[in-house]
């Protein structure tokens, strides 16, 4: 992907994800206010300045890290402590790993509700637990009849159904 294209990248949201940057033998360590193909928004202390080069270490729940991705910041805003910063050159692997995780939280927003049909309670809790833990809201159904009413009651809204 280019970087024109990077640019108009769709913005994920992520909780409990921050980055560690060095630059010029400093070290910081930034929340991400949000994410996307082309660059991250990221707030913290030490302040950056416009331009300034770095070394950016991504950690995305879920995601092994991603490290030492040359960057740049391209904006800054409140005496630098909030700054945007632009990726340079990312991996083929680095690329894929930044890709699948917004995909995956633009579903996760787009569809937090699974209903899981499972006849075996022990199977069932545990998927419950997994969906729980990655920001999905499992409702758990004892078996295929009594799903119509769990779709009943959930609206209208997106839903999900996982059969085990």
């Amino acid at each position: 992907m280019d970087q024109a294209e990077r640019r108009h990248s769709y913005r994920v949201y992520p909780e409990h994800s921050w980055a560690v940057v060095s630059t010029d033998g400093t070290i910081g360590r930034y929340r991400i206010q949000n994410l996307s193909g082309a660059g991250v928004l990221l707030d913290g202390e030490p302040p950056m300045s416009f331009h300034e080069g770095l070394r950016l270490n991504l950690h995305l729940p879920g995601v092994k890290p991603i490290r030492d991705i040359d960057s740049h910041v391209v904006q800054t805003e409140g005496e630098g402590k909030r700054f945007a910063v632009v990726f340079g050159y990312l991996t083929d692997d680095e690329e894929e790993q930044i890709e699948e995780f917004i995909v995956e939280r633009t579903l996760r927003e787009l569809n937090p509700h699974v209903i899981v049909v499972n006849s075996r309670p022990r199977e069932a809790l545990a998927l419950v637990r997994s969906l729980r833990s990655l920001g999905y809201k499992p409702t758990l159904s004892r078996g295929p009849d009594d799903i119509h009413a769990l779709i009943d009651a959930h609206g209208s809204g997106p839903l999900s159904v996982v059969l085990g």
